[in-house]
This record gives C-alpha cells, structure tokens and sequence, in this order.
C-alpha cells in the first residue's frame, strides 16, 4: 500500500468474516475514531477507540478497511519507500461501568444557596444533565451552584456510549429568617415581660448585640455567654435603669447556612 487512509475501524460480531483474508470485506464499522481522520503518524501510536453497545454472544473482532477505495480518503507517501504500513498491537475491550458519584443530601436557608460536589468520581467523559434545572447556575456541569426556593430532588443523568446513569440528591430549603421580635417590654420587676428577650433558632449563633438611645449612643452591650439566647433588662451596661422610650437595637448573628446575617429594629420601654 503507498497511501496512508483513513476508515481504519474494528468490527465485533457472534460469527467470523466469511470473506477471505485480504478481500474487501462488507462488515460494519462498529469503532471508528470521531472525524474519521487519516491515520499517518509515523513516529507515535494511534489510538483507534469507541463504544459498542453488546447484543450478547459477541466473539469476534475483525480489524481494517471495510470501505471501497472511493470511499477512503488516501495520503500519498511520497518519501522512500514510497509505501505505508500499518500495526496493530494492544486490542482490548472493557466493560463500561458507571459509578454513583455519592453526592450528599444538604440544608441550606431560603435564599441562600450551596455548590454541590460528588463524594467520588470516575474517568469516564460523561454528558451530563440535571433535571429539573429549576436554581441551578448550570445544566450540564459537575459541580452546579444550587439556589432552589424549594427542597427540590435534583436527578443528573450521565450518558457515556448512549448507556446512562443516575445521580440524585435533594437540596432542603429551610425557612431561617427570625420570627418577629418583640417590640416593647415593662422592666417593672413584676415578673411578666420584664426583659426585651432574643431567642435564636437552633443552628443560629449571635456575634453582637448592642441598644442605643436616640442619639445614637450604646447604652448597652453585653458579654456574651449564651450565643442562642439574648435579653436587655432595661438598664446599662453599667447596671443603671434606663428612663421609659423608644430604643434602637442592632443584633449581628451566623444563620444556619453560615452566613452572617444583621437585624435592626426599634423596642419600646414602659416601666
């Protein structure tokens, strides 16, 4: 042969060739690189690769041409000897088998939103697809950003050779907003409503904590011990009562999702 070709293919089959060796044979090409290039690397190996779904009973495969000379696409070999070679080594089938990626289930609070990673992955050059694609940035990578306004289920369907294979895992949306807060409370030590109270929900943690009167000075700032549980008893930091009014407070926290959140607000207080 003086030309380099393309259409070098492999065919599988239950039953060998019936033509003989060297013969055009009329046989499917089953692997065939994509684009179909001329293979005419001199100096490196060329990987020929592909996928092939089995029917069963499959024991043969059947390596070359099996197209007519006006269907191939020649490179003439010019350079001495004038003529083209080609060897085959190293023919191997696998059985392709896709692993759950082991994504994790996860919280997070309304609004927010969480990137989502498999626990494991293969090798395999999958084409990916979430659905739904309701809050996710992308539909058709690996680690999309999530951000639904709902606990949604997020199914994502791997497709390798037209096999396909499934992931799933649920984002839950959680409401983390504060309840609303009191707005007024009588520090006349009569044991009913004697302190302005913050209760955080469970997963919350308070950083700062801080009344002002209307000029806009702190008046009361406490150490805080318990993170979940707040209260301002109607004095100063100094422990002297406060005269009755309107006050201003400012509550700086960490939400469940680990986002810092502010609240601002105003309290009235009648002795």
């Amino acid at each position: 042969m003086q030309n380099a070709v393309n259409n070098i293919a492999a065919n599988i089959s239950v039953t060998p060739p019936n033509a003989p060796v060297g013969l055009i044979q009329s046989l499917t090409p089953h692997i065939i690189n994509v684009g179909n290039p001329i293979i005419n690397d001199s100096i490196n190996w060329t990987k020929v690769s592909g996928c092939y779904l089995a029917q069963g009973g499959e024991n043969y495969i059947t390596i070359g041409n099996f197209f007519s000379d006006a269907a191939t696409t020649i490179y003439p070999i010019n350079a001495p000897p004038a003529a083209a070679y080609y060897f085959v080594d190293d023919v191997s089938v696998s059985e392709i088998k896709g692993q759950n990626w082991q994504y994790k289930d996860t919280t997070i609070c309304a609004g927010s939103s969480v990137q989502l990673f498999p626990g494991i992955s293969d090798t395999l050059s999958y084409n990916l697809t979430w659905n739904p694609s309701t809050g996710l940035n992308c539909t058709n990578c690996k680690n999309p950003i999530a951000n639904p306004q709902t606990t949604t289920t997020y199914v994502l369907t791997k497709q390798f050779c037209n096999v396909s294979f499934y992931d799933t895992v649920t984002v839950f949306v959680k409401d983390c907003s504060l309840s609303t807060l009191p707005n007024v409370f009588t520090p006349n030590e009569d044991g009913t409503n004697d302190s302005f109270r913050i209760d955080l929900p469970k997963g919350f943690e308070s950083k700062d904590f801080c009344i002002y009167n209307r000029w806009g000075n702190v008046i009361y700032q406490p150490e805080i011990s318990d993170k979940n549980v707040l209260f301002w008893d109607g004095r100063t930091s100094s422990g002297e009562k406060v005269t009755d009014g309107t006050y201003f407070y400012i509550l700086k926290y960490i939400d469940a999702n680990g986002a810092e959140q502010e609240r601002k607000g105003t309290v009235g207080l009648f002795r």
